[in-house]
């Protein structure tokens, strides 16, 4: 994974939001001169075969990009690009109904590959507007795609590839400013997008297909580019002023995925209701969200015990938030595991509760913090490894709020929330941490009958669960209905600690 990560994240940023930059202004020629500007700032190498302005139209052609990583490149060419002046202040943008596209993998001691696609188009439409200093274009189409013509790898004789993504029925805008630290947004929306994988090693006995749709796709981006910016030194990126933030919704969804390799086998095929995904990436922070709703899964194969695995899953939820760059005041820090309503299948249930004894209720799990820190380290930088290693703290924690903790299965819940201060100054009250100050709330419903259940079903040895009541009672009262307890942990400046008032250290 790391691995694909430094291949293809530099790359792919850099030609995300680079690449619509290319087609706007107002007149063709200024069209022309912007796209120039953008590719060089981004990184990206031009050459064309050759320029001509006939009438109102700029035809460029023999055009060919090539952005180079020290791990993979990226280039593409098309045959010709126009520029046509519509007299009206807005220029048509028109561009090859199919053009290749190619990803050179060349990581420093291993080998080489080679991956190449071509982009197909029907019914595409592009018309810039606006002025020099603010530049806006519209685009439209019935369906783009992006095909997977051959993959060039070692070792790969004999295995067929095919493949591609589909969007149709999309729209978009796009703007992109003008200055030192050009600011852009955009907005995008489609009615469906399809991805297709298909791979055959009839000689190995494997195969391999992937199928993928998601319908009413809508998506936003916004952010700042500074000139000349390198996307392999992201620190000084970002104090240059380069941020970018978006996100991506989602509708219906399905997916499937089928594997056999010899006598192992593995199927995968999944419907979903909606989804989304956003990030932010600024000097002041990074954060990553997705969300799921609706999750209908089922699962087979050679290595699962059962004919099959049907599980579902009415929501989900994953957020990361935390700081990216060296600073000496608190950023925003946070993490959010969110599972609600899982259900498993009742023959899962039949081989842990044959009997029936325990409720086959679907479980819940939350945990949602927040809070702030700073690294005192730039963990951007080529060499933040170094950094690391260099002694002392990398970093400090300041604050910490367990907003929500919730954990709910088999008839019984344990819920949490609460809050501490750390103290940085301090790190010999707790062994080299930084001293914690604050509280936490927590309670507990049905546990106690939980735990006698599993021992009556044999599942936990009775002096195991005599310890873990034991435990709780030293740490919790009893609350106010059946089988509830309820308690409030709290740390001191001075290093003591309490529970219910009692004090434990």
């Amino acid at each position: 994974m790391s691995y694909m990560k430094r291949v293809f994240g530099p790359s792919a940023l850099a030609l995300a939001v680079s690449a619509p930059a290319a087609f706007a202004d107002v007149s063709a020629a200024d069209v022309w001169g912007q796209w120039k500007t953008q590719m060089e700032n981004s990184g990206q190498t031009l050459t064309v075969g050759s320029e001509s302005m006939v009438g109102d139209t700029l035809t460029i052609s023999d055009l060919k990009t090539r952005m180079e990583t020290p791990e993979a490149g990226f280039s593409v060419s098309m045959s010709s690009l126009t520029f046509k002046e519509n007299g009206d202040g807005t220029v048509t943008i028109g561009m090859p109904d199919s053009y290749p596209m190619v990803l050179d993998i060349h990581p420093p001691g291993e080998d080489a590959g080679k991956v190449n696609l071509s982009v197909r188009q029907t019914g595409m439409s592009m018309t810039a507007s606006g002025n020099p200093g603010e530049i806006s274009y519209a685009y439209a189409g019935q369906e783009i795609a992006v095909m997977l013509d051959s993959i060039e790898v070692p070792d790969a004789e004999g295995v067929d590839f095919a493949g591609g993504l589909r969007l149709a029925g999309f729209a978009g805008t796009y703007t992109f400013g003008a200055g030192d630290v050009q600011p852009f947004s955009s907005t995008f929306e489609a009615a469906s997008m399809t991805i297709d994988l298909d791979i055959q090693a009839p000689e190995e006995d494997g195969a391999l297909t992937f199928n993928f749709k998601a319908s009413d796709i809508k998506g936003t981006s916004d952010g700042q580019i500074p000139s000349g910016i390198d996307y392999n030194d992201m620190a000084a990126a970002m104090a240059a002023g380069f941020a970018v933030s978006g996100g991506l919704d989602f509708g219906a969804t399905t997916y499937d995925f089928d594997f056999k390799d010899g006598y192992e086998a593995m199927k995968v095929a999944a419907t979903m209701a909606s989804g989304g995904i956003s990030f932010d990436m600024s000097p002041e922070g990074m954060s990553y969200n997705t969300k799921s709703a609706g999750l209908d899964l089922t699962l087979s194969g050679s290595e699962i015990p059962l004919p099959q695995i049907n599980l579902k899953m009415a929501e989900s939820a994953f957020g990361l938030t935390m700081p990216i760059t060296k600073s000496d005041a608190p950023q925003n820090v946070g993490l959010l595991l969110k599972v609600v309503d899982l259900a498993v299948p009742e023959d899962i249930w039949g081989m842990i509760d044959p009997a029936g004894g325990l409720p086959h209720d679907p479980a819940t799990i939350i945990f949602d913090a927040t809070g702030t820190a700073n690294w005192l380290v730039d963990i951007m930088a080529p060499d933040a490894e170094q950094q690391m290693m260099s002694g002392g703290m990398p970093g400090q924690l300041h604050t910490l709020d367990l907003n929500e903790l919730e954990l709910s299965i088999a008839g019984a819940s344990v819920t949490a929330n609460g809050g501490f201060t750390f103290d940085n100054n301090d790190l010999m009250t707790w062994g080299g941490m930084p001293a914690p100050e604050g509280a936490i709330d927590v309670s507990l419903m049905g546990v106690n009958g939980l735990i006698d259940k599993l021992v009556g079903m044999g599942l936990l040895p009775q002096d195991q669960a005599m310890g873990g009541k034991m435990m709780m009672g030293m740490f919790a009262k009893p609350g106010d209905g059946p089988d509830t307890m309820t308690s409030k942990i709290e740390v001191k400046a001075d290093g003591s600690v309490f529970a219910n008032g009692q004090q434990l250290k």
